[in-house]
């Protein structure tokens, strides 16, 4: 018996993946995050595809979507997508967009036809914090007169801008005052908007005149970034003080007269330190006018109506001036606002007229005739002579003297009072009477 062995050889030829397979089979989507700052050229993705024929990036909605990346050969089953341009002004923009879409396409040409497979790419751009705070308009300055009210706006054109993406903690910015308010004088309205607030009153002339006020604007991003502004607030004078004399009493010292001539006199009185009065709203500075309110019924002074200077006009003679309490005339006088005459200070004058030794003393009579008996004792008080000096003071001071050539009598030089010195001489046997 003759066996017959047939071999039969099979051979199965597998098309694998029809020339270009993306891996694993079966996804056709990616999804990546990638931060904003990713620089050009870092990897977002690495795809396996293999077999693989041409290679090359395809639009899906926009067709700049694909200009933002590339890709690199890493080996024969595996590719690198690659950023090719900044992301940054795709988020950091008015109308930001943090989405791209892009399909990775390979394909293969059949013999009666080009075969291609895609996988699609969607790109989510996340924002990063990566811009601080801008300040625009910068220099603030704010003009505020002294009487404004409190709880005012006075500044709306503080402002700050932040480019990262809109509507996100990167770009709100909330603003806070964080130097020149110790005592408290400022706010801003809320956190999110900053309005400069008037909190307490201003006050020109015993405040301060100017402020510089820090405004900090603030993110919320991670890390937080801020920056820093300085407002300039001037504060303006206003009308809203008297004028002021530089002192409340001014003293001075004049002589009298003599000889009284009784002529009209405009003889300037000096005072250390002058009169002087100005206005407190010192910015302001108004002109001021002078006057005498008080004392002067008898016109012997009068006053400069600019300078504020006192003039004496008529003579003055102490001795006709019994009746001046402390030999000092007390004038009041006035200084006010040209513009506002319902603005004025006063202040007190006081003027001491010195008296001159210009009278004699003079006694009460001319002549004393008196008698006495003999044999008076020694120190016997015969009379005492008065006289009076019209002047005052050291000068209405005198000593009395006795011209006695017999002995007889001695005069106290202070009291005037006559005595015995000698009884001897008054004996009516001695030939030495006195006389």
């Amino acid at each position: 018996m003759i066996w017959q062995t047939i071999t039969i050889l099979v051979i199965a030829v597998w098309h694998c993946c029809s020339g270009c397979q993306f891996h694993p089979p079966g996804e056709y989507l990616r999804f990546v995050r990638v931060p904003e700052n990713l620089k050009i050229g870092e990897e977002i993705l690495r795809i396996q595809v293999f077999p693989r024929n041409r290679l090359f990036l395809q639009p899906i909605d926009k067709i700049e979507d694909v200009q933002y990346f590339t890709y690199k050969d890493i080996n024969r089953t595996t590719i690198s997508l690659r950023l090719a341009r900044s992301l940054e002004d795709l988020v950091d923009s008015e109308h930001p967009r943090n989405v791209l879409k892009f399909k990775v396409s390979c394909d293969f040409n059949d013999a009666e036809d080009i075969i291609t497979s895609s996988l699609s790419v969607t790109v989510y751009v996340e924002d990063v914090n990566d811009h601080a705070p801008v300040f625009v308009g910068t220099p603030y300055r704010v003009t505020v007169d002294e009487l404004t009210p409190v709880g005012l706006t006075l500044f709306r054109n503080v402002r700050a801008i932040d480019r990262d993406k809109p509507n996100t903690p990167n770009s709100d910015i909330q603003y806070a005052l964080v130097a020149g308010n110790q005592d408290g004088k400022f706010a801003l309205d809320n956190s999110h908007q900053a309005y400069l607030i008037l909190k307490k009153p201003l006050d020109f002339d015993a405040g301060d005149r100017e402020y510089f006020l820090t405004v900090s604007a603030s993110d919320r991003g991670v890390p937080q970034k801020h920056a820093n502004a300085t407002i300039r607030v001037l504060v303006i004078d206003n009308d809203d003080l008297s004028p002021k004399f530089t002192k409340g009493v001014y003293r001075t010292k004049i002589p009298e007269f003599y000889p009284i001539l009784g002529r009209r006199i405009h003889k300037r009185i000096e005072f250390d330190p002058p009169i002087f009065a100005f206005d407190q709203d010192l910015a302001i500075d108004a002109p001021i006018r002078y006057d005498i309110i008080a004392g002067n019924e008898r016109h012997l002074f009068s006053q400069d109506h600019v300078n504020g200077s006192i003039f004496l006009e008529r003579e003055i003679d102490l001795d006709s001036e019994r009746a001046l309490p402390g030999n000092t005339f007390v004038l009041q006088i006035q200084a006010s606002q040209v513009d506002n005459p319902l603005k004025f200070g006063v202040a007190r004058v006081e003027i001491e007229i010195v008296d001159l030794n210009d009278n004699l003393p003079e006694f009460e009579v001319d002549f004393y005739n008196i008698s006495i008996v003999e044999n008076l004792p020694n120190g016997f008080s015969v009379l005492q002579i008065t006289a009076v000096d019209q002047d005052q003071g050291d000068n209405a001071e005198f000593t009395y003297q006795l011209e006695d050539k017999s002995g007889a009598f001695t005069l106290d030089s202070r009291s005037g009072w006559l005595t015995v010195r000698d009884q001897a001489v008054l004996d009516r046997e001695n030939d030495h009477l006195s006389s």
